[in-house]
């Protein structure tokens, strides 16, 4: 049985990605663990990526499923981000701001937030 909410988010995913005319579709399950639910289209065949889209809910004040922090976040291995950051960097790519966590536990999506708003702050200062 699908999860309404985790298809809901996925065709989001699908949809927000076709918006910027990027090939996007949902794949039908095969009952595989840890299986991917979307499939982003390329054309380089010999690089795959494995990415973790994130929606953060989380239960707060009584009710459920409020975001914190940053409400959608893109996980993927360092690997793979230093690699498309190479290939990206030959056409121009803007400044990718990063801030290094090492912890046990962190909220992501909370520390991403404080990141954004701290870049916001200090790009309007200059």
């Amino acid at each position: 049985m699908t999860n309404p909410q985790g298809t809901a988010w996925e065709t989001e995913i699908v949809n927000r990605a076709k918006a910027k005319s990027i090939p996007a579709i949902r794949l039908v399950k095969q009952g595989q663990k840890d299986e991917a639910d979307v499939l982003l289209g390329g054309t380089w065949d010999n690089w795959n990526i494995p990415v973790l889209i994130w929606k953060r809910i989380v239960k707060s004040k009584g009710k459920n499923r409020q975001p914190l922090g940053e409400r959608y976040v893109v996980v993927l291995g360092l690997d793979d981000f230093i690699d498309l950051m190479a290939e990206l960097n030959e056409m121009g790519w803007p400044s990718i701001w990063v801030q290094a966590k090492w912890a046990e536990q962190i909220s992501v999506t909370k520390v991403l937030k404080g990141l954004r708003d701290w870049l916001s702050a200090r790009l309007e200062t200059t």
